[in-house]
């Protein structure tokens, strides 16, 4: 049985289901963030994961493009040693000029127990850039990490407690492609044995 898993409802402008994809780890927590498009329909997914299938770190950061009928374009998992969070509500976006954005708080990174991380990606999800908002050793922390363009600009939203701190560029995060998904979204544990994608129910 799985603890959370990922959803993807597409549906019609009545709302009525037109397909679904769901995917999970058994046992491992796989958080859904966002759904963001971009336009020219593409659908990007960003998400926190702690399945092992992607790393061997607690969480880390995922981000997996499907075009408009929900078919698996490519995905990209990010993070460090230790706890990359994305938020369950607004983690990313998607600018103008068609790259990704992706924001959250880590303690992977930096020397205050947890602090903003801003990803930057291009369309094919390679990693354009890293930020970091580092505490500078304070024990306290940055929370949230949401993300929102305004054109070809990120601009990021959280709070901070007691912290004051520098941006600097991320230069040892891990990052790669799953290797179990290069191929198909579902070449790992889903809810239904023979797809992913179902017709709405009559």
């Amino acid at each position: 049985s799985q603890y959370y898993d990922w959803e993807i409802i597409h549906m019609d402008s009545d709302l009525s289901e037109i397909n679904t994809l769901t995917y999970g780890q058994t046992s491992y927590y796989d958080y859904g963030g966002q759904a963001v498009s971009d336009g020219d329909g593409n659908v990007y997914l960003l998400a926190r994961t702690g399945s092992n299938q992607f790393s061997s770190h607690s969480y880390d950061a995922v981000v997996f493009k499907f075009n408009d009928d929900l078919q698996y374009q490519t995905g990209k998992w990010w993070g460090g040693s230790t706890y990359d969070y994305v938020q369950y509500y607004t983690p990313g976006d998607v600018a103008n000029n068609g790259n990704v954005f992706l924001g959250g708080y880590t303690s992977s990174f930096g020397s205050t127990t947890y602090n903003f991380y801003v990803l930057e990606f291009d369309s094919s999800l390679n990693v354009v850039t890293q930020k970091l908002f580092d505490g500078s050793g304070s024990s306290y922390y940055c929370y949230g990490g949401e993300v929102a363009c305004a054109g070809n600009t990120p601009i990021l939203t959280g709070y901070r407690y007691q912290v004051d701190g520098t941006w600097s560029d991320i230069t040892t995060a891990n990052t790669g492609v799953p290797p179990e998904l290069i191929s198909n979204f579902t070449a790992l544990d889903v809810k239904s044995s023979s797809a992913t994608t179902t017709s709405a129910p009559l």
